[in-house]
């Protein structure tokens, strides 16, 4: 008698048909579950089946290839074609800790930043679990895309090397990490850059860390997956799990960094990684939730910039630390409207403020070529915010005379602020360097420059109005005056265009621009000539108060919502769609309070309160 147990006949019929068909055909009518056994799987062996999968070559089928979630047929997004049509090449980068790197132990247990800023720090970092995902399904994993071919017989693999020649897998076969990376160099540095090249710092320097930092690595993962997860939902568990490792990484960092010496610093890159893994983290927290603003991060990442800051200058270019010190102030700036602090805070960013006019520009990813307007910026958005605690605290105290020295305070520091904006120059074409961004132009750059300096201006002039007084020339009120510089930026940005990678600076302009136009009923009170004017100051006056019709302002609330919409695809992040909310809140508030009407002097509905009361605090930049 045979050792080998015989097939029964009735197998042996079906056995000639496994041939044609596909491994998931064959499992999927055999009920086996396949245990990857070389040279044979073992659970066929032992039901007497022949193994598809190892006994000999396998052609697969299309017809079983499906998603329980989709049709099988389908279009594929423009944003999912997209991720094969870039120009700027890219290697993926391979997790570091792979290579000797010490990989962090998953953990559910968030940055304690009593660590960090020791046990005096009241902001709690809202905890989110590591999920880990050993069994990675591909199908599910990555966007869809659209192999050339109607088969997999016909490939065409010329066109698909000319398509992604600086790859060395196809995206069909890549790792999940390999295709969030892919999507960072492709994507991200696009669209978190107002200039991008070659030489951008976060396709060149990152690029770099990322190959040889953990902490780099993951950061830049966990935003990449954050930024994916608008096209495949199912990336948000990568993203919080990129994230959480960072976040490891970061905690186990500072510590070494507390105990090692002014010599050991100045001669490492860890203090450089500290700090950039904060920002990058702490600024991108809002790409994973709108709602979360990173202020645990930036209060960490001051400690860690005032501490890189001294040794910068004998260890560090002067390309990274201009770098790294404009990052940080974008970030202050944008947190200065979510965040309630003193203007003491900022006051380490002081010296950007003393900037020779013969230095030479170099254009910053985030600030382009005008890093001490968003130290104004900062200024005025933490003024403002100072305003809303003054207004809600004297709504429940009768101390006026406390309150009259808090308001005279704080109108003296907007005086300063506006004294620094008003002597600021927008630096001229000779002493910029070149962007070599063939979508970004110096024109664009410095008509970015512009938009700041006068949004920074509107902003502190709507929240302290006190600053302006009628016009001895024109006879225009302040309300008028604002309303007019509004239109102003918005004519600016209208001249810029939605190719440029400045778009991606605009939200913060567009919400300041577009807040101020508010229905001012009546109109006579904003104009207040006398009769020593002349013809043509009359004239100027009727061209400014012209911004105050209604239809004109329909005309430019309908302009920021359009470029709202144009910096929200360009951009893909859902805080951008919290802009629009609230000035939608802002405009139905001021024409409810236009209609009503009121004897009083018209003050502007602030967007900042609306935004607070109505909770879609955000970090908008």
């Amino acid at each position: 008698m045979s050792d080998q147990r015989q097939i029964p006949k009735n197998r042996l019929k079906t056995r000639s048909k496994w041939s044609t068909l596909s491994k998931a055909g064959f499992l999927y009518l055999t009920r086996i579950k396949c245990d990857e056994t070389h040279p044979n799987c073992n659970q066929c062996t032992r039901r007497g089946f022949a193994c598809p999968g190892y006994r000999r070559p396998l052609k697969w089928s299309s017809k079983y290839e499906f998603r329980g979630d989709e049709p099988r047929t389908r279009n594929r997004s423009s944003s999912s074609r997209e991720l094969l049509a870039y120009t700027t090449p890219c290697t993926a980068i391979d997790d570091p800790s792979s290579r000797g790197f010490p990989t962090p132990i998953g953990s559910s247990s968030s940055l304690d930043p009593s660590i960090l800023f020791g046990t005096g720090s009241a902001n709690v970092f809202s905890t989110h679990g590591v999920y880990q995902n050993p069994n990675l399904d591909l199908s599910s994993a990555l966007p869809d895309i659209q192999l050339p071919g109607d088969s997999p017989n016909s490939i065409d693999w010329t066109g698909w090397v000319n398509h992604s020649a600086p790859l060395h897998i196809p995206m069909a076969l890549e790792d999940e990490d390999t295709g969030i990376s892919r999507h960072y160099f492709v994507q991200v540095c696009r669209i978190n850059s107002c200039v991008d090249s070659e030489r951008n710092f976060f396709r060149a320097e990152i690029g770099s860390l990322m190959a040889s930092s953990p902490l780099v690595y993951h950061c830049v993962l966990s935003m990449s997956a954050a930024h994916l997860t608008g096209l495949k939902s199912t990336m948000a568990t990568s993203a919080l799990d990129h994230r959480a490792k960072a976040q490891s990484l970061l905690r186990s960092t500072i510590p070494k960094l507390r105990n090692s010496t002014g010599a050991d610093r100045s001669g490492s890159s860890g203090p450089t990684e500290a700090l950039l893994g904060s920002i990058l983290l702490g600024m991108t927290e809002s790409w994973h939730n709108p709602s979360y603003l990173g202020t645990t991060h930036i209060h960490g990442a001051r400690a860690l910039f005032k501490q890189w800051i001294t040794t910068a200058s004998h260890g560090q270019s002067d390309g990274l630390r201009d770098t790294m010190t404009g990052i940080m102030t974008y970030w202050e700036a944008m947190s200065s409207f979510v965040v309630n602090q003193s203007l003491d805070e900022m006051s380490y960013l002081d010296f950007l403020c003393h900037q020779k006019p013969s230095d030479r520009i170099r254009p910053n990813p985030w600030t382009g070529i005008s890093t001490p307007l968003f130290v104004y910026l900062a200024r005025v958005g933490t003024l403002a915010r100072q305003r809303l605690l003054l207004s809600q605290l004297s709504k429940v105290t009768s101390r006026e005379d406390a309150t009259g020295q808090l308001q005279a305070g704080l109108l003296r520091s907007a005086r300063e602020t506006e004294s620094a904006l008003v002597l600021y120059q927008v630096p001229p074409e000779d002493l910029i360097d070149d962007p070599a961004d063939p979508v970004t132009t110096v024109t664009h750059l410095r008509r970015i420059a512009q938009i700041y300096r006068l949004s920074a201006l509107v902003e502190l002039y709507r929240n302290f109005p006190d600053l302006l007084t009628p016009s001895p020339t024109h006879g225009l009120a302040p309300a008028a005056q604002v309303l007019a510089m509004a239109v102003s930026i918005l004519n600016i940005i209208a001249a810029v265009p939605q190719s440029s990678g400045v778009n991606c600076l605009l939200t913060i302009p567009l919400i300041i621009a577009g807040s101020t136009l508010q229905s001012i009923r009546p109109l006579g009170g904003l104009f207040q000539g006398n009769k020593d004017q002349s013809a043509w100051e009359t004239l100027s006056a009727e061209l400014l108060l012209s911004s105050s019709q209604e239809d004109v302002q329909e005309h430019w609330r309908s302009f920021v919502r359009s470029r709202l919409q144009e910096v929200r695809r360009y951009v893909g992040l859902p805080a951008i769609s919290r802009a629009s909310e609230i000035l939608e809140k802002v405009w139905a508030r001021s024409d409810v309070q236009a209609a009503v009407g009121s004897s009083k002097t018209y003050e502007f509905v602030q967007w900042v309160e609306v935004m607070v009361e109505e909770r879609l605090e955000t970090i908008l930049g």
